[in-house]
């Protein structure tokens, strides 16, 4: 988007903390799941039943 050729020049620039500061949006925080082999091996079949990652697992 940084190309004013196609988008044309930026007329106003509104950060994402103005825009929590003003009220217009939420404060987030990103949450990032690991799930490792050794924990699919102790989940066993009560994470995936008839999946391909317990199947593979049994080889």
């Amino acid at each position: 988007m940084m190309d004013t050729r196609i988008y044309g020049k930026t007329c106003f620039t509104w950060t994402l903390g103005q825009g929590i500061e003003h009220g217009f949006l939420a404060d987030h925080r990103v949450l990032v799941p690991v799930v490792t082999p050794a924990l699919l091996t102790r989940l066993g079949d009560r994470a995936w039943p008839r999946g391909p990652m317990v199947a593979a697992s049994r080889r």
